[in-house]
């Protein structure tokens, strides 16, 4: 029997005590019996109240219950994670580096104005806080719909929400710029002249854990191995790079490789001594231009490429043979040169699209692959140099460029991948 059964059951027994009458028979009660004193009477009709107004509660909930999922069941079908709309907002504002920017600022600042609420965490859960959403919060469209397995909420934002968040970046952005003040002020003269760098060249991973042990443990902001990647690629010293498989890594640039940036064997970047020296040497502006989102402003990715018509007006093609990547740099050059809107080819998407379309094959040769031109290929203008690195003469450049727009439509592809 449910629960409001159970009470509209004692309330008709309650009620029937109150008028003197047997709940089990349905008799009238003796007048002389102790359940029809008058002390007893009152019992009965106040307990009989205060279940009406039980029942009462109960059904008034249930249909704000129903309104409520009514609501939330409309605004999910526009929803989105709050996650996936930051990334979008941060994409719009020219923020293209890493798409977490100002994700966790924004969770931050809505903590700060009450739209979330840090709670304790479940017993699953490897986070220390797991932030709730507030009824403040709700009122403004966030919507409590999902949880991870770690236990962490998966906030939807309605439309509503969304429009809330794009009205706020600027509160948000300076919440983020706030949040690095910490870890600027910890470096000091005293701090520079005391630091050490790595005996031998390793990963920025080994090296940022270096430098962020030697900082308080409960510091809001640390930068992370992808922020300084991207801060990197700002500078112009790495660059992204297509494996054959399609896989995006990263490469030092001409200019990286005169720092000393190198790649090991497991095609990870190195940072030897040089390296170290020019990262702590460029610390506090890199921590600014974090902080501004400056580093993460590398140029937006279209739907479409544009600019085929000028890159074929403009380009020169030369009478020798050019090497994949020249092209590649080559190209690179005029498309920069467009403005915004423009898609700047990394390495190795030319090679996957003539893999792709049939001007090149590899081959297993013993434990290496060996990759050549195919008879398509050699017809077209693709050869390799006696470095096995795969040149176009001048009828193969025109024809790479001929066929751009493609290219880059496998460029969105692959990214479209990650």
């Amino acid at each position: 029997m449910k629960e409001e059964q159970v009470l509209c059951q004692v309330k008709i027994f309650m009620d029937n005590l109150a008028r003197g009458v047997d709940p089990a028979s349905g008799e009238e009660l003796p007048q002389k019996s102790v359940l029809r004193r008058e002390q007893l009477v009152k019992c009965f009709r106040y307990v009989s109240q205060a279940l009406e107004q039980e029942l009462d509660r109960q059904k008034e909930a249930a249909r704000t219950w129903e309104v409520e999922a009514a609501v939330k069941e409309e605004a999910v079908g526009e929803a989105e994670t709050m996650r996936t709309r930051m990334a979008k907002i941060v994409y719009s504002l020219g923020f293209t580096g890493w798409r977490p920017f100002l994700y966790k600022a924004a969770t931050e600042w809505m903590t700060q104005e009450g739209y979330l609420e840090l709670g304790e965490t479940s017993a699953h859960s490897s986070q220390k806080d797991i932030p709730f959403i507030t009824l403040k919060g709700k009122a403004i469209g966030l919507l409590e719909v999902k949880q991870q397995e770690g236990g962490a909420l998966v906030f939807l934002c309605s439309e509503k929400c969304q429009d809330f968040l794009q009205g706020n970046m600027d509160k948000i952005m300076a919440l983020e710029q706030r949040q690095w003040e910490p870890f600027l002020n910890c470096l000091t003269s005293e701090w520079h002249a005391g630091f050490s760098y790595l005996e031998k060249p390793d990963t920025l991973t080994a090296l940022l854990r270096h430098i962020n042990s030697q900082f308080p443990v409960n510091l809001p902001r640390k930068p992370s191995v992808l922020q300084v990647f991207s801060w990197l690629k700002w500078k112009g010293l790495l660059e992204d790079k297509f494996s054959e498989n399609g896989r995006k890594g990263t490469e030092p640039t001409f200019e990286g490789g005169q720092l000393g940036l190198s790649m090991n064997y497991r095609r990870t970047v190195l940072f030897p001594l040089s390296a170290q020296k020019f990262i702590m040497d460029n610390i506090e502006q890199m921590i600014r231009d974090l902080a501004s989102g400056d580093a993460y402003r590398l140029g937006r990715v279209p739907q479409k490429l544009t600019g085929v018509q000028e890159v074929l007006a403009t380009i020169r093609l030369d009478q020798k043979e050019q090497t994949l990547y020249e092209m590649e740099s080559k190209i690179n050059r005029v498309l920069s040169s467009l403005g915004e809107g423009s898609c700047k080819l990394p390495r190795g998407v030319i090679w996957i699209w003539l893999r792709r379309e049939g001007y090149i094959q590899s081959k297993r040769a013993g434990t290496k692959k060996v990759s050549s031109p195919t008879d398509a290929g050699r017809a077209m203008g693709l050869c390799t140099n006696p470095k096995d690195y795969f040149s176009v003469n001048q009828a193969g450049q025109h024809f790479v460029v001929e066929h751009l727009e493609e290219i880059c439509d496998l460029y969105l592809e692959l990214l479209n991948k990650e």
